[in-house]
């Protein structure tokens, strides 16, 4: 009988599988070094749009000066939930002091707004932003305590985090993710004019970038001082990593980000053999922000700083084996 498939054919066959294969591998999940508390932090067990987590090895200081307190108080951790509403968005937070009593003595100066509730339970502060049934069902979540970890609310999510560098020089401060939703964008261009333009909207969507994991580094315990300051931020080496997941295959992103990082003006480049993509952006307060951007499969990965150094010491901690 004859062959249907000569060796040729055969050979050229697997050399396609192996790059289907290959193009299609992503960063392994790992054991990534994440914030501080958050594999024990917990979220409303409801449907998730994104989620924001801030904590640090130490707690963080506000001074009372600024809020007009008698004295200090100490701030633990910050989370914000972005939950879906119809067509938008519904914001919840909360804050957790290191004591009842702090939280007691900010509790007050926050105003009392017809969207903005608030809820005080022993040093924790709970904020939602919004109305409608969404926003009453984070209110019930809240008060009836029905909390899980995000790993079983979001474990998608999770998952992406896990991408995260298993070897950083630090535990970065702050993580996150965030799914790209039409409503999410809704939200955001009514709330943040100027926060997305329908370039940079059109472009998310036309790359299929179903959600976006984020992570802060810094070199030093951040204070509110350095919070207000650009040039303190710089300082203290504050570097972002987002890892963004698309429904394309890893092939069609590699043969795709070429012409796409041509059309966004960022020049091509290499670290440590490492191709890449580069450029320096404007940034508030005069400053720049220099980014890499690369994919590995179906993931995009950008690492950002205010310093090429700091940048391109985050695009090796992606590639640390």
């Amino acid at each position: 009988m004859k062959a249907i498939f000569s060796k040729k054919h055969l050979v050229h066959i697997f050399l396609l599988v192996l790059l289907l294969v290959a193009g299609c591998s992503g960063p392994k999940a790992s054991a990534p070094e994440l914030t501080e508390g958050l594999a024990t932090a917990t979220v409303p067990n409801m449907p998730l749009d994104g989620y924001l987590f801030f904590r640090q090895s130490q707690p963080t200081l506000l001074p009372g000066m600024l809020l007009n307190l008698p004295s200090d108080v100490t701030v633990q951790s910050v989370a914000v939930w972005v939950v879906p509403a119809g067509y938008t968005e519904i914001i919840g937070a909360v804050v957790t002091f290191t004591s009842a009593q702090d939280a007691a003595n900010l509790f007050p100066l926050i105003p009392n707004r017809n969207e903005l509730w608030k809820y005080l339970a022993a040093n924790n502060i709970f904020l939602v932003m919004g109305s409608g049934g969404s926003a009453e069902a984070l209110k019930n979540a809240i008060t009836a305590e029905q909390f899980v970890s995000l790993s079983t609310a979001a474990p998608d999510a999770w998952d992406l985090m896990q991408r995260f560098p298993s070897q950083p020089a630090s535990k970065p401060p702050v993580v996150g993710f965030v799914r790209m939703e039409d409503r999410l964008f809704a939200f955001i261009q009514k709330y943040a004019k100027g926060a997305f333009d329908e370039s940079t909207v059109s472009a998310l969507k036309m790359a299929k970038i179903e959600m976006a994991a984020v992570a802060m580094y810094s070199n030093k315990i951040l204070q509110v001082t350095d919070l207000l300051s650009p040039a303190n931020l710089k300082d203290a080496g504050l570097g972002g990593i987002m890892i963004a997941k698309s429904s394309y295959p890893g092939f069609a992103i590699s043969a795709a980000l070429g012409p796409l990082a041509s059309r966004m003006s960022l020049e091509k480049t290499d670290v440590d053999g490492n191709k890449a993509y580069y450029r320096a952006m404007d940034a508030p307060g005069g400053q720049k922000v220099l980014l890499l951007l690369n994919n590995s499969g179906q993931y995009i990965q950008v690492t950002a700083a205010t310093n090429l150094e700091r940048t391109q010491q985050l695009y090796r901690w992606l590639w640390v084996p």
